[in-house]
């Protein structure tokens, strides 16, 4: 067979796979496309819906959790073991010790404490199992008072516990341990690494001939007025509510 016969009888089937190719290509690219559309969407919809104006963020995100708790708690597991969830910031959350300081509590940090069985008592008015979001107090006199909610009558609960060191130990280690972790991964954020910066001094011969030259004229004294700033008011502060967030997440896997 020739060359020309050759190519004629088989460039349609060139062309043919050529075209298959291309739009099979085509296709790819337009369903990628189509698909980091959605994602973003929803990431779009996610932060809109997680938007916030003026309000308690404190007392709104708790209020926000304790209607959510069952959801969140059925995730338990997800968000102890996806790194992002587990630093899931909690407004209401934290530990405070007098004289030892304290932190915040992340809500993987406080999911392990509650499925260890720990940060948890009895409801004195349903029996049922009350969740501990915070507790403070002092490591010298044991006096203490936290704050939480029953899981089944769903009351809000303030009081104080028994053995306050020995119940709030895991959740310290918990916190120096975050603390540590950050300072290692932010060395010049660091108290010591603050301290050694490099601070304007003055010897006393310096400063003695500016206030001789202040003294004879009064009018070479440097005044500095402090910036006028409108204090914003809290029912215009914008915020975005982590609780959200992350409710939206759980419920998008493709977040």
């Amino acid at each position: 067979m020739s060359a020309v016969k050759f190519n004629a009888q088989f460039s349609g089937t060139t062309n043919f796979q050529e075209e298959t190719e291309t739009a099979s290509i085509e296709t790819a690219v337009a369903e990628s496309t189509e698909c980091v559309q959605t994602e973003t969407e929803l990431r779009h919809d996610a932060a809109n819906n997680a938007l916030r104006v003026g309000g308690n963020p404190r007392l709104e995100e708790q209020k926000l959790f304790i209607e959510n708790y069952e959801f969140i708690w059925e995730n338990r597991e997800r968000i102890i073991n996806d790194g992002a969830l587990f630093e899931t910031r909690l407004y209401f959350s934290g530990l405070s010790l007098a004289y030892v300081s304290g932190g915040g509590l992340t809500l993987g940090m406080l999911l392990t404490l509650w499925n260890n069985g720990e940060w948890t008592t009895k409801c004195p008015f349903c029996g049922g199992t009350v969740r501990i979001f915070g507790w403070g107090g002092s490591p010298l006199t044991g006096n203490n008072k936290y704050h939480g909610f029953c899981t089944s009558c769903k009351r809000e609960r303030a009081d104080a516990g028994d053995n306050f060191i020995q119940n709030v130990r895991s959740a310290l280690r918990m916190i120096s341990d975050r603390k540590a972790r950050y300072a290692k991964a932010h060395p010049d954020s660091s108290p010591k690494a603050v301290s050694k910066k490099e601070v304007a001094r003055y010897d006393f011969h310096t400063l003695s001939e500016k206030w001789t030259e202040y003294e004879k004229d009064p009018g070479k004294i440097p005044v500095t007025k402090p910036k006028k700033t409108i204090p914003e008011k809290p029912e215009d502060e914008i915020w975005y509510s982590p609780v959200q967030m992350l409710i939206d997440q759980l419920k998008n896997n493709t977040l």
